[in-house]
């Protein structure tokens, strides 16, 4: 198959609508690789399907072998997203995306932020602050009362 794809009389040309970041270019990145600081590729194959999603990829190369750049290139491909194909096309529609895998800078890993505990701990935060303001307050505004 080619990029230009003719299938009855629907003609089809994937191109991108989304491509991953550098963050979850990093967020992928093989831990061994990076602990070596070792940048490498890999090339998956995969199905187009629907809403442009892309299905069933497999890791048909990677370089250096053995530091796990065509399985993070799999998972990787997640973020990835294409115009999507015509109905007869959904899942039909072949393409092969070549990845170069930099290695990250090196940074302290920061686990992902749960909003939700997030806005709970601060919630306990305004409690217990503003507790103590109103024992402050009471404190100067009683200074007379022995203790």
């Amino acid at each position: 198959m080619n990029d230009d794809e003719q299938v009855g009389t629907t003609t089809y040309k994937p191109d991108w609508q989304r491509k991953p970041t550098a963050d979850q270019m990093a967020r992928y990145y093989p831990e061994r690789a990076q602990k070596a600081e070792i940048g490498g590729a890999a090339t998956i194959r995969c199905m187009v399907g629907s809403g442009g999603r892309l299905n069933s990829c497999v890791a048909v190369k990677e370089t250096p072998e053995g530091y796990d750049f065509g399985k993070a290139a799999v998972r990787l491909s997640a973020e990835f997203e294409m115009t999507p194909p015509p109905p007869d096309l959904v899942d039909k529609k072949e393409v092969t995306i070549p990845i170069t895998f930099a290695v990250p800078p090196s940074r302290p890993f920061l686990p992902p932020i749960d909003m939700a505990q997030f806005g709970a701990g601060l919630l306990v935060l305004v409690i217990v602050v503003g507790g103590l303001l109103g024992l402050i307050r009471v404190v100067q505004a009683d200074r007379r009362v022995d203790i």
